[in-house]
């Protein structure tokens, strides 16, 4: 199993724009300003 994950993961390209990143960062950002102070915050390095 491990085997074919790593197969996958060596054969699998998938390309990230930047600017994706970047806006992600941000909207990360604006959302926490709103959050009430109780609530857990997601971190935004996660990989979704």
């Amino acid at each position: 199993l491990i085997a074919e994950a790593q197969d996958i993961m060596r054969n699998t390209d998938i390309t990230i724009d930047r600017n994706v990143l970047l806006d992600r960062h941000s909207v990360c950002r604006r959302n926490v300003s709103r959050l009430n102070p109780k609530e857990l915050i997601r971190s935004c390095t996660t990989t979704d």
